[in-house]
């Protein structure tokens, strides 16, 4: 593959990953804003958190259309089901912190943390750089996002939901 092919299919999924945020973002803020009655920062930071999960599930998808259901041969098979597994399991946390967030958060916390663990074993096997190893920082900071917004979106989401 040509560096140009690679620039171009990078730039789609750049294209593809950002319009699937925005979309959920806006589309997510309107579902809880009229599912419950929480303040802008709860309702806010849930948007972000299904939308960074609506991220991965098209880095997954991108990483199925090209390389099939074994996305890195080089890597156990373990760890490319797992990979794989993602591309069905992050919309259902997206889904899930946007309708019901206490499970759903519970359930990102338990993915964030296995994702995060084979990623960094596969990064110290590989002699990670800041090159190789950007997605995985980029995890890092969504994952620590995720833990300093949860403790008021989970006070926030204890309220009763609003009445239709």
């Amino acid at each position: 593959m040509t560096n140009s092919h690679f620039q171009n299919g990078f730039i789609s999924y750049l294209i593809a990953a950002t319009c699937a945020f925005l979309a959920t973002f806006f589309i997510a803020s309107r579902i809880i804003a009229r599912r419950q009655s929480v303040s802008n920062f709860t309702r806010i930071s849930r948007a972000l958190i299904a939308g960074g999960f609506v991220i991965g599930s098209v880095t997954h998808l991108e990483n199925w259309l090209r390389a099939g259901l074994v996305p890195a041969p080089d890597q156990p098979f373990a760890f490319n089901l797992f990979w794989s597994s993602l591309l069905f399991v992050d919309p259902l946390i997206a889904l899930s912190i946007i309708l019901w967030f206490r499970p759903g958060i519970v359930l990102a916390i338990i993915i964030m943390i296995a994702d995060l663990t084979i990623n960094m074993m596969v990064l110290l096997q590989n002699r990670f750089s800041i090159s190789t190893g950007w997605p995985f920082y980029s995890q890092c900071i969504f994952f620590v996002f995720i833990n300093v917004v949860m403790r008021r979106c989970w006070n926030e989401s204890a309220t009763k939901p609003r009445a239709i």
